[in-house]
């Protein structure tokens, strides 16, 4: 899947499968990027049980969705500039 692809999927709101397929584009042996991965992956979980335990309001649901959806976005610049 490509870039614009994976962009497309977030932008769309499919915030899971955008971060499953940037971890195609994940650099081998690139740490910080697979950390980082790791983590965008444990926020994206988390929101997903607060929302389905409904522990966060809906206004609180929708500021991290979209915090999550502009970290994908940077994420996928970030992978960009190293290709």
């Amino acid at each position: 899947m490509t870039f614009d692809q994976i962009k497309e999927l977030a932008n769309s709101g499919k915030l899971e499968e955008a971060i499953n397929a940037l971890k195609e584009h994940l650099p081998e042996g690139h740490q910080i990027l697979f950390n980082s991965h790791i983590l965008l992956q444990s926020q994206w979980n988390r929101l997903k049980i607060d929302q389905q335990e409904k522990i966060l309001s809906s206004q609180d649901y929708s500021v991290a969705f979209h915090k999550i959806r502009l970290t994908i976005l940077n994420f996928i610049d970030e992978l960009s500039a190293l290709n």
